[in-house]
């Protein structure tokens, strides 16, 4: 019997030993330090929030690279972070230009907080769609970001999207709708205005698209960066 005790403790140790080294093993090399990615003045992130935030700020600085290995360890850190995989999802695109990765964590994302952020993460899902010359997905998308959004900023910013796709497909009228709705939301943003210059390039009307480039060139130089 005590030979029989001793094997059982001697086994739970293992196995307890072996799921602790599985459990370790999981975890990737930490990518975001080892290649020397940081913020200057700020802590190292220890945490996941604390990682995605990070991405998020070499996001804004077109730092696409550190953004991927911040967020990536950050979905090491824990699989339920919707935020973590959209970061991801777009460094995908922009660093890479890998359309299917970014999908699916962008697609990830919804599903795991399917009504949130007024729409972004659809929005987001539709820029990648858009990328990949998938533009009825991405208007779809675009439409779904449209109906979740909560404020004229963000709405203004889905409009000029939806222009954009349907200026792709050919559709001029829809576009110029999509496009000045997007100028009565966001009239003091330049891009609104160059994107429905263009549009009305494309239809012939050179003068409207010229008041709309003065404009937005007016608007440039209120606020040069």
């Amino acid at each position: 019997m005590k030979n029989l005790k001793t094997v059982i403790v001697m086994a739970s140790i293992g196995a307890a030993l072996v799921l602790g080294c599985g459990k370790f093993a999981a975890r990737p090399e930490n990518q975001y330090t080892k290649n020397g990615c940081s913020i200057a003045d700020a802590k190292q992130p220890e945490t996941a929030d604390e990682y995605v935030k990070q991405g998020e700020q070499h996001f804004k600085r077109s730092e696409y690279q550190c953004q991927f290995f911040a967020c990536d360890y950050a979905i090491s850190l824990t699989d339920k972070d919707a935020d973590a995989f959209s970061c991801r999802g777009r460094a995908y695109k922009y660093m890479e230009h890998d359309i299917v990765r970014g999908l699916a964590d962008l697609t990830t994302a919804i599903k795991l907080r399917p009504d949130a952020d007024l729409g972004t993460y659809y929005s987001e899902r539709g820029s990648l769609y858009e990328a990949g010359d998938q533009l009825d997905a991405a208007l779809a998308d675009y439409q779904k970001g449209l109906e979740l959004s909560t404020t004229q900023a963000l709405k203004g910013y889905v409009k000029d999207d939806i222009a954009g796709v349907y200026n792709k497909k050919g559709e001029k009228d829809l576009a110029l709708s999509a496009a000045s709705d997007a100028v009565q939301l966001l009239p003091d943003r330049p891009f609104v205005y160059r994107d429905r210059a263009d549009i009305y390039i494309k239809m012939g009307k050179f003068d409207l698209a010229l008041a709309d480039l003065k404009k937005s060139a007016e608007l440039d130089a209120k606020n040069p960066k």
